[in-house]
């Protein structure tokens, strides 16, 4: 499984304002790596028969305020990194760079 992992961590302070914080920052990574992240992954994945597209996931882990995407279909980490007999075609990092600004933008509009 291929993977690409987001982390938060937040300074020990007031409770209230760590909980508040707590629950925007997963919502907004909860939004933000759904669309547009993995959905621009998707987008950008290597096309033959559409497996590894299909196989394209997220998740968030709110305890740890960690979110991934991943893929499963069992080939997506070669595709990403390449092989001593492939060229790499990323899709994954350049998916969370071109859209990492839509992370913090989520997690503000869940802020209010």
């Amino acid at each position: 499984m291929a993977f690409i992992e987001l982390n938060f961590e937040l300074i020990p302070r007031r409770a209230a304002f760590n909980a508040a914080m707590r629950r925007a920052i997963a919502a907004g990574m909860e939004e933000a790596l759904d669309d547009p992240i993995k959905t621009a992954a998707v987008e950008g994945s290597p096309i033959r028969r559409g497996t590894n597209r299909r196989s394209i996931d997220f998740d968030v882990d709110k305890a740890k305020l960690t979110g991934r995407l991943f893929t499963q279909s069992g080939y997506g980490g070669y595709l990403e990194v390449g092989t001593s007999r492939m060229a790499p075609r990323p899709y994954m990092v350049p998916a969370v760079e071109r859209n990492k600004g839509a992370i913090a933008r989520a997690i503000k509009r869940h802020l209010r």
